[in-house]
């Protein structure tokens, strides 16, 4: 496996950091924040568990791993107590996903463990950069009440996991969803609030203008709206999804050139599962391919009568049809 380390951009302390103190678990201390990156939690701290002997470290440092909106520019940092005291870049980051998580973990590790770092013989031991020099000793001032130094150092605040959201506008042909196939659009938001998993929600529209039937026309439409909730791939140039939800809307028929022509409203359900495509072309544009299957939760059926009542026929919905639809997404 190829191990890139990227080289200190900056020492942000000045002084030692303080003798060790209370300890807590590996995970508590580690904070990340992947933004357009490939860096899962768990996996980060899987490898950096396998290059650390102790499971803990000092309650008072805190590891702040950072990505940005290029998937290969990754940083972190390192905080004892408010004070930030290391900080890393790579830019760029290897290409293999498997190999950021490697390199990233391996370099904090590094920044934690003098003595891995002398061993590995990568980075010299990590020294603050001014060294204190002998000086006499300074006066002693009694500190007030209110000015009592507390017993634990102040902790960085946690990294922010901002929520991705995403805007999607596409046209596309409706299969099944009226007796013939139609042509629609659709538009669909939504949001990422965890790793992986995304809510939607949006509607569509889809129309047949001559649908034709017994000595005349129908005009279909159906309009819906749907909500969904998807699992995705981890977010990267290309990026896959699977969703699954509901669709609830109404049916619209209107007939022409028949004796009783009584336009018709009834309810449109359905249960829809597909997948999608995202590519990213430039900054938030993006292309996404969608395909849903769906199946109507009930079956619609249009009675056509003359005006003195008798039945020219009746017209049955299908019980299940594709959708087929592409257009721009823009990520934000």
């Amino acid at each position: 496996m190829l191990v890139v380390l990227a080289c200190p951009t900056s020492r942000l302390a000045a002084a030692a950091p303080p003798d060790a103190g209370p300890q807590r678990p590996l995970a508590e201390a580690l904070q990340v924040d992947a933004g357009a990156s490939c860096l899962e939690p768990e996996t980060l701290l899987e490898h950096l568990r396998s290059w650390r002997s102790e499971p803990e470290l000092d309650a008072r440092i805190a590891v702040l791993v950072h990505g940005g909106d290029d998937p290969r520019k990754i940083g972190f940092e390192i905080w004892v107590g408010s004070t930030p005291w290391i900080e890393r870049s790579f830019d760029p980051a290897p290409e293999r996903c498997a190999d950021r998580h490697a390199v990233v973990a391996l370099a904090i590790a590094i920044a934690l463990d003098d003595t891995l770092a002398e061993e590995l013989g990568i980075l010299a031991p990590l020294e603050p950069a001014i060294e204190p020099t002998p000086s006499e000793p300074e006066p002693v001032v009694q500190a007030t009440e209110d000015e009592q130094p507390s017993d634990e150092l102040e902790r960085p605040p946690p990294a922010s996991r901002r929520p991705r959201m995403g805007l999607t506008l596409a046209a596309g042909m409706f299969g099944g969803v009226h007796p013939q196939l139609g042509a629609g659009g659709l538009s669909s938001f939504d949001i990422r609030p965890v790793a992986h998993f995304d809510l939607r929600i949006g509607g569509f529209a889809t129309h047949v203008p001559d649908l034709r039937f017994s000595e005349g026309t129908l005009a279909s439409t159906v309009a819906a709206a749907r909500l969904d909730l998807c699992w995705g791939t981890s977010p990267r140039r290309v990026r896959l999804r699977v969703c699954g939800g509901f669709a609830g809307g109404a049916l619209h028929a209107n007939p022409r050139g028949f004796d009783r022509n009584l336009p018709q409203t009834l309810p449109w359900l359905a249960v829809l599962a597909g997948v999608d495509l995202v590519v990213l072309l430039a900054g938030p544009l993006a292309l996404e391919l969608r395909v849903d299957g769906l199946v109507a939760l009930q079956r619609n059926v249009l009675d056509l009568s003359t005006m003195s009542g008798d039945t020219v026929g009746s017209l049955r919905y299908p019980a299940g049809g594709l959708i087929l639809a592409v257009g721009p997404r823009f990520e934000f």
